[in-house]
């Protein structure tokens, strides 16, 4: 699970002053974008390289086939994800000769729609720097419209706000990537095959709502390639079977059609109308919009991306039932179980019994959890920390911590005691090291551990003589935990010295000390 952003190019077709230009113009986009981005590199520390998040994305200028940027993140956020990186050398991508490659990338992409990007193809898990990769991935496609293509867990309105952030920052326009296009791309695709199989390969390249395809798709291909989707699953009651005539019902699609093809057409899956009826309550298309709205703090707010907490979420509720928060279209009751009942008089009866009892347990369900729901989307946002410590890493002062806030610092202020009560103990040598070698044993043990900290970050600590100080830091990266929540604190400890200087203080609070145990005391005794 993840949040793609993909780019994928001919290279062996893209001219080398072509690509060096364009290189020079994605590298101007990033340094002068309203993200405050991040790279990773490699610097000169005291005992060894250090490996740092910093503005220096750009890598190996002086050196042509090495020359690259390389972007994870952002400072403003200070989330990270995979590495994207870009060569100015386009022969770092050619794996063949040019009269060998494909003349339109789409050629490629028709025969392996999930291939790995030659470009990038990696996760920004939905931070915020996901919007300037897909903003890179679009320059690509514009400058080289034949032999680059955009991909990834992305959608129109998102390309839209990429498109924005290229006029602002470049003043250019770009055109919108042909994934997110339904009419260009059915267009492009039926160059190459026709028929069925055009629908086939749009369901799989497609970045958007299926719903567009069952828009903009020639009407006497749709009901066989409907038929065909149907027919992948033994009863109408699995997941696919909702999903598919979600995206149906969301496209104003004819109901009777959906009905005729899952039930009676001979090329169909010849599902049990009863059946039928009860996928279709799990839709949601009879309940009143007043009972789902009960969910509507859980819907994406449009070109807003996935993150991998959304993608879990989401998934979890199809996995429970819900998947019919999805659907935006509603029809009376009364009206659906006339066409059933035209359509399947054998078994009105049962369809009616069965649409209406779903119907009441689904709305008496919505009704149980919206008190709920909004509870939850209440606390979201008033809590600053999500319990995983992140909050942490824009800390300014301890007057200003909130209620989710202020219990995991005391415990993080009583763990900060213990270490440097017992440091002396279990580390004698200690007791003489001097300010420069606490420090280069940090250094050290942030590299062992894989603890990657901030240029700025190592700017204070460079700077910082207070031996309790990094007394404690020490501490911190040393312990070996890799539970989320002490990772981002201890991060969060070395990225703002306020932080550390508060920490460093309440540790020394008797008072703190003592309510803290006194929560241990109350956790074992239960």
């Amino acid at each position: 699970m993840g949040v793609y952003v993909q780019s994928r190019i001919i290279a062996e077709r893209i001219e080398p002053e072509a690509w060096q230009a364009l290189y020079a113009q994605t590298l101007d986009f990033l340094n002068r974008c309203s993200l405050d981005l991040m790279g990773l590199g490699r610097v000169k520390g005291r005992t060894g390289d250090r490996r740092v998040y910093t503005r220096a994305i750009e890598q190996h200028a002086d050196e042509p086939a090495r020359r690259h940027w390389h972007v994870v993140g952002d400072f403003e956020s200070f989330e990270t994800g995979e590495s994207f990186l870009l060569y100015a050398d386009i022969g770092h991508y050619r794996r063949g000769e040019a009269a060998a490659a494909p003349e339109d990338v789409l050629q490629a992409v028709l025969v392996d729609a999930g291939s790995s990007g030659n470009v990038f193809n990696d996760k920004t898990q939905g931070h915020p720097y996901h919007f300037a990769m897909l903003a890179v991935a679009m320059l690509i496609e514009d400058r080289f419209p034949l032999y680059a293509f955009t991909s990834g867990d992305i959608d129109r309105a998102q390309a839209e706000a990429a498109r924005e952030m290229l006029r602002e920052t470049l003043g250019v326009d770009v055109a919108l990537p042909l994934c997110v296009e339904s009419g260009r791309l059915l267009e492009r695709i039926g160059h190459y095959v026709q028929g069925q199989a055009v629908l086939e390969r749009f369901d799989l390249i497609f970045r958007g709502e299926r719903s567009e395809l069952f828009r903009v798709a020639p009407p006497q291909d749709l009901q066989a390639w409907l038929a065909a989707e149907l027919g992948r699953y033994q009863t109408p009651s699995q997941l696919g079977v909702t999903r598919l005539a979600i995206d149906w019902l969301n496209a104003d699609q004819d109901l009777e059609t959906l009905c005729r093809v899952a039930c009676l057409d001979a090329a169909g899956p010849r599902f049990d109308p009863v059946g039928l009826a009860e996928m279709l309550a799990s839709t949601w298309v009879t309940v009143p919009e007043e009972a789902r709205a009960a969910l509507s703090p859980f819907q994406r707010p449009a070109g807003a991306q996935d993150t991998v907490a959304t993608q879990l979420g989401m998934a979890l509720l199809d996995m429970r039932g819900l998947s019919g928060r999805r659907t935006r279209r509603c029809i009376p009751r009364a009206e659906v179980l006339a066409l059933l009942a035209r359509l399947f008089p054998e078994q009105a009866e049962r369809i009616r019994e069965t649409l209406e009892q779903s119907d009441a347990k689904i709305t008496a369900n919505l009704e149980t959890v919206r008190t709920p729901v909004q509870d939850l989307d209440r606390r979201s946002h008033e809590q600053r920390d999500a319990g995983d410590g992140r909050s942490f890493l824009f800390f300014e002062t301890a007057d200003d911590l909130d209620e989710s806030q202020r219990t995991p610092f005391k415990w993080f202020a009583y763990t900060a005691w213990r270490l440097l009560s017992t440091m002396a103990v279990e580390v004698p040598l200690s007791i003489d090291w001097t300010p420069t070698e606490v420090k280069n044993n940090i250094e050290r043990i942030c590299r062992e551990h894989g603890i990657t900290l901030t240029e700025d970050a190592w700017t204070w600590v460079e700077a910082e003589q207070d031996q309790s100080l990094l007394n404690m830091l020490l501490a911190f990266a040393a312990m070996n935990e890799h539970e989320q929540r002490f990772w981002n604190m201890r991060r969060a400890l070395f990225e703002r010295r306020p932080l550390a200087l508060a920490l460093l203080a309440a540790s020394r609070d008797e008072a703190v000390r003592a309510e803290v145990e006194e929560m241990l005391a109350l956790r074992q005794g239960q």
